[in-house]
């Protein structure tokens, strides 16, 4: 039993000992995800602001169509 007990021990040793390995690994894992997050989300919110200007141009064209000329008299 004693036996037993110590094996397994050293297997939850071990077991510790790998996972603290993989930590490096799973912070620079992180770190990639939050820079890839972060890129994405710029992009989006440069897409977004594009796409509202463009809905601002269109929305001046179309009421300077329906109105004509009336600005300049």
């Amino acid at each position: 039993m004693k036996g037993s007990s110590k094996s397994r021990q050293l297997t939850d040793d071990e077991e510790s000992e790998g996972l603290a390995l993989l930590i490096p690994d799973i912070q620079e894992t992180a770190r990639i995800v939050s820079v890839a997050v972060h890129r994405i989300l710029d992009k989006s919110s440069k897409l977004f602001w594009l796409l509202c200007s463009l809905l601002c141009i269109i929305a001046i064209l179309f009421f300077v169509s329906r109105n004509g000329n009336k600005w300049s008299k």
